[in-house]
This record gives structure tokens, sequence and C-alpha cells, in this order.
């Protein structure tokens, strides 16, 4: 019986990267760390109150549950605050483009964002070409009203 061992000394320690409960049930992700370097975690959400910000990095390939992970777990901070105090930056530069299914995940996002009436919504656009037309497409279903900008350095600039 294999107890991990070896994909332990091959690929690194295992770390538990997020744990929440939503609607009774414990949410974790395991991320690996090799290198130094925590790999397998898709988001980071950051709240900055010094700066009234709410700061969401996304990167790599969300799968379907992955998307509803990261609702769930949105959702929750976002409870957890007055929302029409902080600017949310979503920074989207490193997403990969998503499978068909996840799109309708990409919408229930958007209306989250827009549902929380945050101060301002920005979007830092994503280096894809394939997910920005993704988001595009998803923009226009949901009217959604948020800034999308170039850079970091921009969206803390508005």
């Amino acid at each position: 019986m294999d107890d991990g061992s070896l994909l332990l000394r091959n690929l690194g320690e295992f770390v538990e990267t997020c744990n929440f409960m939503y609607n009774n049930i414990k949410y974790f992700r395991l991320g690996v760390i090799f290198g130094g370097k925590v790999l397998g975690k898709l988001y980071d959400i950051t709240l900055q109150d010094e700066k009234d910000t709410v700061y969401v990095k996304v990167s790599g390939f969300f799968k379907e549950e992955d998307a509803k992970v990261y609702l769930s777990e949105f959702q929750t901070m976002v409870n957890t605050i007055n929302p029409s105090s902080y600017k949310l930056i979503v920074d989207a530069r490193e997403q990969e483009p998503v499978e068909k299914n996840v799109m309708g995940d990409i919408i229930a996002v958007l209306k989250i964002y827009l549902r929380a009436k945050f101060k301002k919504l920005v979007i830092v656009n994503p280096n894809s070409e394939i997910f920005k037309k993704q988001v595009e497409k998803c923009v226009k279903e949901v009217n959604f009203k948020g800034t999308f900008v170039g850079s970091l350095e921009e969206a803390y600039n508005l």
C-alpha cells in the first residue's frame, strides 16, 4: 500500500493552502512546497486595510471545482467586511483560458463582484488573449460596470 511517501520525497512537502467552512462543509486545498515555493494554489485573496483594498490574484488553469471553491471563499470573505468601503482589484494577468463549462462560473463571480457593491471594481487584464476574450464575453452578458486596466500600478492608482 502506497502512503504517498514516494510522492512526498519526489515533489516536496505537502501544506494546507486553504481551510474554511461553508454550509457545514469543510473545504481545504493542499499545495505542495517544492524548492521553497507553494505549488497548486490558484488564487490568493488579501484584505489590505491600509489601502482600503481587497486584492485578488488569480493564476493558472481553473477547473469547475476550483471556481466553485473560489466563489465560496470569496463570498465568505466579503461577508466579513463592508465592501462599499473597499476597492476590489482582481489581478488576472496570469489566469489561463478556461474550459467552456467554467464560463458560467466566471459569470457568477462577476455577479458576486457587482452585488457586493465595492467602492470600485478594477480588473487587471489577463496576459492571455484567449482568456481576455472569454472575460469580455462574460462581461457583456452581465453588463459589468468595472474598470479594466493594463497593469497593477494602474489599478492601485484609480
